[in-house]
């Protein structure tokens, strides 16, 4: 039994307390006694009953019943169906919301639900970075941005992964980590997506799959860039964009790599860096192809492989050009197809090359004169 169903066990039955230590006694009946005020509040309500119009709430285990919400949720904790091996803990939402169908266990879950998502815009009350622009709709939110991006170097606290050269600023990313990272195959409670056959290690994977490849259109909720054209389904995503395309030189927050010169604008491009270049052979988690020899250290390039390789045509998700006949594969590719044909010469960010006046519309092709013209030339 954990923890919290044996807390519940004893708090449901008297307390070993100190003989000289006197109970509250309920003043309406005269008999209920206990040492915990709590209850003797929560066994008011049963009094009160006969004055009002409470609901009574049944235990669907047993014949347990209370007017009392608190009593119900406590005695669901520990009443058992008849096979010992269904014993868990019950999820009790208590606070339902008003305005949609979310529940909460918790009312402080609540306020934060109704103030993220039901408030206007003029009765959040705004949390304002000292340091920057940003504004959060929660206090502690505020406090995960700052440790984030303003503290000082010589402040932070890392907590180090042991499993990997990961390091976080924060307890929950670290534990999100080694949860979708490191954790055992037969070990992983898979949540799936209901509508496809996807699965996926933790839920906010699920919401955002469902977001990207399931949501109707007229239900999508875009995150617009203001420098230029570009739109994302995710905000992360627009982030992500505009710290790639957009913010100034001096302002971008480099991910420099601990074991070569490599820098980085996105974390996520630091570690797959990492993997492919400074990993251990003995460490390397591969993604091998179940119809090839093919194998990878990305899953996502497993992915990329299947769909080019070995997926039915019929079982393809094209993505086609919203300006010409064009389907692609790849998201990516579809993205280099617009910018290449579709994108104003005005609204080009270009890759500059600094060692010539050369500019692209493509990285890779930035990259790829790079190598050929000034590297190649410089060896020779």
């Amino acid at each position: 039994m954990s923890f919290l169903n044996n807390f519940f066990v004893k708090t449901e039955r008297n307390f070993n307390c100190a003989d000289d230590i006197e109970p509250f006694t309920c003043k309406t009946c005269q008999h209920f006694q206990t040492h915990c005020l709590v209850q003797l509040q929560e066994h008011g309500i049963n009094h009160k009953s006969e004055v009002s119009n409470l609901q009574i709430k049944k235990c669907e285990e047993c014949n347990f019943e209370t007017y009392s919400d608190y009593l119900l949720s406590r005695h669901n904790y520990f009443c058992a169906p008849t096979n010992p091996q269904e014993l868990k803990p019950k999820k009790i939402y208590r606070f339902p919301c008003e305005q949609c169908n979310s529940r909460f266990k918790r009312r402080h879950h609540l306020q934060r639900h109704t103030a993220a998502k039901h408030l206007s815009e003029n009765e959040i009350k705004w949390h304002q970075c000292p340091h920057c622009t940003s504004k959060f709709k929660e206090k502690g939110t505020l406090k995960l941005h700052i440790i984030a991006k303003h503290l000082p170097e010589d402040e932070i606290r890392w907590l180090k992964c042991d499993q990997c050269p990961s390091r976080f600023k924060q307890k929950y990313r670290l534990k999100y980590h080694v949860d979708t990272v490191h954790v055992l195959e037969d070990q992983i409670q898979w949540v799936k997506c209901d509508q496809c056959t996807s699965k996926f290690k933790h839920k906010s994977y699920l919401r955002d799959h469902i977001i990207m490849k399931h949501l109707p259109e007229q239900k999508i909720r875009w995150f617009q860039c203001d420098q230029c054209a570009a739109k994302f389904k995710l905000k992360y995503l627009l982030r992500r964009h505009f710290s790639a395309k957009h913010l100034p030189e001096d302002e971008i927050q480099w991910f420099h790599c601990e074991q070569c010169s490599a820098k980085f604008k996105c974390k996520s491009n630091l570690t797959s860096h990492f993997r492919a270049k400074h990993l251990a052979e003995d460490k390397i988690r591969w993604f091998q192809c179940e119809q090839c020899v093919f194998r990878s250290k990305e899953k996502r390039h497993l992915q990329y492989h299947i769909s080019e390789r070995h997926l039915p045509e019929d079982e393809i998700e094209w993505l086609q050009c919203e300006q010409c006949t064009s389907r692609f594969k790849r998201r990516s590719n579809l993205k280099m197809h617009v910018k290449a044909k579709h994108v104003p010469e005005s609204e080009i960010v270009w890759e500059l090359c600094d060692q010539c006046p050369a500019r692209f519309k493509q990285k890779r092709s930035l990259k790829q004169h790079v190598v050929s013209k000034h590297l190649l030339k410089a060896k020779d």
